[in-house]
């Protein structure tokens, strides 16, 4: 992604695991005035909503996950996993909306 945009002014790290990974980090680039969420460029004006969610069920273990909604035609909802740790999720989820807020 950085072949495509630049160097990100910040990087959100969504698995330690997977840094140089897609699905690893959110890119931050402010002076462009978006975001790029699993290899995809979003601009910050189109995303309407962000909220942080448990999809785990009632007999499973946490699985929380982020979901973007923008008014993208062809991207209206993007959806990024976390795993199971709340204060993880809540950390990432926290940096995104500090970011949409600035």
């Amino acid at each position: 992604m950085i072949n495509l945009y630049g160097e990100p002014e910040d990087i959100i790290v969504i698995n330690p695991t997977k840094p140089k990974e897609k699905g690893g980090v959110i890119l931050i680039y402010e002076q462009k005035g978006g975001i790029v969420v699993d290899g995809k460029f979003i601009n910050k004006k189109d995303i309407t909503n962000v909220e942080l969610k448990n999809a785990a069920t009632p007999y499973t273990a946490n699985d929380y996950q982020i979901i973007i909604s923008t008014i993208c035609h062809e991207m209206p909802y993007l959806f990024v996993h976390l795993g199971n740790d709340t204060l993880w999720a809540d950390n990432v989820y926290k940096q995104i909306v500090a970011y949409l807020h600035n």
